[in-house]
């Protein structure tokens, strides 16, 4: 059974000015899921020593934050090497960004992946 793809969802949240409280969330049309798996992304894997594709199963867990006008996003991808089952794929942290927050475009690599260490 083939595992549906999970990609990143963007809620706009809006600030009610009269109460300082966070008024309901909002899905803009036409722009969901924001980044979605990427089949084609591959990059050398030090762990494997060999070309993944390392977000072409999943693209989940953002984070957000802006900063000088510019809305960064931190979000998890999953390559497909692993069986078909939760957990059995190994997951990296990429970075996109974007100056109105609906459009995104990713780092071509990821920033936080495994890699071989000294001290196993």
């Amino acid at each position: 059974m083939k595992a549906a793809m999970r990609s990143v969802v963007l809620c706009c949240v809006t600030l009610a000015q009269a109460s300082g409280q966070f008024s309901p969330f909002e899905r803009p049309g036409g722009v969901n899921p924001i980044i979605k798996p990427n089949p084609k992304s591959s990059f050398l894997c030090p762990m494997r020593k060999t070309l993944v594709h390392w977000e072409s199963l999943h693209t989940f867990n953002p984070a957000a934050v802006v900063r000088s006008g510019k809305v960064y996003v931190i979000y998890r991808a999953e390559d497909d090497s692993g069986d078909m089952v939760i957990g059995h794929h190994t997951s990296r942290l990429v970075l996109a960004e974007c100056a109105v927050g609906l459009h995104f475009t990713r780092r071509p690599t990821p920033i936080l992946y495994p890699a071989e260490v000294s001290q196993k």
